[in-house]
């Protein structure tokens, strides 16, 4: 019996690494030896010696795995290869468009703030430190009355109270070992993002981040009343947007109005074009993700979904529920389970890296459910947001220290005829634009003028489809197209869910039939993780329900086809396992959802997905 990969998502990788100290030793020489010139003072534009070491150990600067900033020099000596004189930090907390302070930067205060946390003699700080430093950095120098906390009247004062919400309400990451604390509060740091949700990890990329104060941030709402730049920086220094998220939390998105955009450079788009983030909604807070997959992948998810065996993976009757799945009277539609096949988790790791995360997490996300939608099939209003299990010890109070849905990024996979339905109505909103005689309307004037449409017959008068239908007239909805995704939120920036995110599958009408595919991005540790959030401790029974459950599943050539004659064994389409030859088996340790494929001269002629049953056997 050989051992697959663990219940993660990829198979192991090795990295090599080529050191070139060698070579760089050498450059500083020469440049010394020959341009003896340098080494005098700076003050007439010229580089002091010290300074070209500087430059040339920047070039050679790396970014680990953990976003270290890999100097030969130590940290202060490095503040040298960067412009950190006249910046201006334009702060905003978490998910809010309009900045609570600005306050001026400086070369001295860096060098302060690094000296004071015992820092400035090191050769490495890694992103833990760095959002430590820029904590302290910030209290230093913005206005203590700025960008505090907005809901807690026991925080502390300004910053500190906003980036470290407490014992009770700061949820525990899988990484929050690795905070480090600030130096003069001794609270936790917030992280830092970009506008774009880029999270800051180095001095590279706060340099990089630093711009005039834009169009994107500040003139492209000056037609409404909610302003990016509410608080105008007092100088002419060039001006940093800094998105502050207090520790345990997830970056938000923060718009000011309908149609503002976001462009996602840093995410990988599937074609040339990068991934554009279009604001539908402000409430519920909505976007169109332009360039986010393409129909390929699409028609990947699609096949596999219909090539599914397996009862509990493949196409079933959806169902409802956080801890046992029940069938639900009002969701009629059917779905299917893509935990860890090629093209699912390639777009898991894309979404995750749209919404702001800088290193994939597997435990924030759930199996990419595929659903189909046929004829009058619908799911009525509902909240992605889970519902607490009063009997279950997982902790589903993301407003505290629990944790759950955060985001939906929605797939559309077909496309649906114009007047077909199948959009995605939000229960509770209306379009931007819609006229006030819209907006007022009541539920039974919405069914009254429903009624009389050509739609009403295929409804039984009465019935909840009946009104679900009638609701999606008017309400605020996205409508299906193949290749369009989008993103909403279940919860507000600081955890507390977002009521406004209920939202309901359309009815689909006449002969189309709706694809779709969701991704749910968790804003904390699911129960499978060693610091999933407890309401009490759990018993060892519940702990090993929690854990995925290592499984054996044997496969055999039978020797029945002779087209099986050079068959192999991959797990997922890539990575060998073993041959498969005729009268040839191969037995391994495995885990439910991951895919297994059986190719022949490189092409794949069989998946496989593992069940739940503890063993589990494959001919073909």
């Amino acid at each position: 019996m050989v051992q697959a990969n663990d219940s993660s998502s990829s198979h192991p990788l090795f990295y090599y690494t080529v050191s070139y100290t060698k070579v760089k030793q050498t450059m500083k020489k020469f440049l010394l030896l020959v341009v003896p010139a340098i080494a005098t003072s700076s003050s007439d534009g010229t580089f002091q010696q010290s300074e070209i070491t500087n430059v040339l150990d920047h070039q050679h600067a790396s970014t680990s795995s953990n976003g270290s900033m890999a100097n030969h020099h130590t940290a202060c000596l490095a503040l040298a290869s960067f412009s950190l004189e006249n910046f201006d930090f334009m702060m905003h907390r978490n998910g809010e468009p309009e900045a609570c302070g600005v306050a001026a930067s400086s070369h001295a205060a860096w060098e302060k703030v690094l000296r004071d946390a015992s820092l400035c003699d090191k050769q490495q700080v890694d992103k833990f430190e760095l959002e430590a430093v820029m904590t302290s950095l910030l209290m230093n120098i913005l206005d203590t009355s700025s960008c505090g906390s907005t809901d807690d009247a026991t925080a502390l004062p300004g910053l500190p109270g906003f980036c470290d919400m407490g014992p009770n309400r700061t949820v525990v990451q899988e990484d929050h070992e690795q905070l480090v604390r600030t130096t003069y509060t001794q609270s936790l740091p917030c992280r830092f993002y970009t506008r774009e949700g880029l999270r800051i990890t180095s001095l590279e990329q706060l340099q990089q981040a630093a711009t005039t104060v834009n169009q994107n941030e500040c003139a492209l709402v000056t037609d409404s009343d909610t302003h990016t730049c509410s608080v105008a920086a007092t100088s002419t220094n060039t001006t940093i947007h800094v998105y502050a998220v207090p520790a345990g939390r997830v970056f938000m998105f923060a718009p000011a109005k309908v149609g503002e955009e976001f462009h996602i450079t840093h995410a990988g788009a599937p074609d040339a074009a990068p991934i554009v983030l279009e604001t539908l909604s402000i409430s519920p807070r909505v976007f169109e993700i332009h360039n986010f997959f393409n129909l390929s992948e699409a028609d990947e998810l699609i096949e596999k979904a219909l090539s599914e065996t397996s009862d509990t993976m493949g196409l079933h009757r959806s169902t409802t529920g956080s801890i046992n799945a029940t069938i639900n009277s009002k969701r009629t539609s059917e779905n299917a389970w893509d935990q860890h096949g090629v093209t699912a988790m390639r777009l898991k790791r894309r979404c995750m890296e749209t919404l702001g995360f800088d290193e994939y997490q597997e435990h924030l996300t759930d199996g990419l459910q595929v659903l189909r939608y046929k004829h009058l099939q619908s799911y009525n209003s509902h909240p992605d947001y889970l519902s607490d299990a009063p009997n279950h010890w997982y902790n589903y109070d993301s407003g505290g220290v629990g944790a759950n849905r955060f985001a939906t990024v929605l797939l559309y996979m077909s496309d649906v005829a114009e007047n077909d339905g199948g959009a995605t109505m939000f229960t509770n909103a209306w379009p931007h634009d819609a006229p006030p005689e819209v907006t007022s309307l009541t539920h039974k004037q919405e069914l009254d003028l429903f009624r009389s449409t050509d739609d009403a017959p295929l409804f039984t008068p009465g019935s909840w489809e009946e009104a679900l239908a009638a609701m999606c007239q008017r309400r605020f909805s996205v409508k299906p197209k193949k290749g369009k995704a989008v993103l909403f939120y279940s919860q507000f920036s600081n955890g507390k869910e977002d009521k406004s995110a209920i939202h309901a599958a359309c009815p689909v009408m006449r002969e189309s039939i709706k694809w779709a595919a969701n991704l749910w991005v968790w804003s904390g540790p699911r129960a499978e993780s060693k610091v999933a959030p407890r309401k009490w401790p759990p018993s060892e029974d519940e702990l090993e329900a929690a854990k995925p459950k290592q499984l054996q599943a044997y496969f055999y050539n039978s020797k029945n086809d002779p087209a099986m004659a050079n068959a192999e064994l991959f797990w997922t389409e890539s990575s060998f396992w073993s041959k498969l030859g005729p009268g040839e088996s191969a037995g391994v340790n495995t885990y439910k959802g991951h895919e297994w494929t059986i190719q022949v001269n490189g092409k794949i002629v069989q998946r496989i997905s593992i069940t739940d049953e503890l063993k589990q056997s494959y001919h073909i």
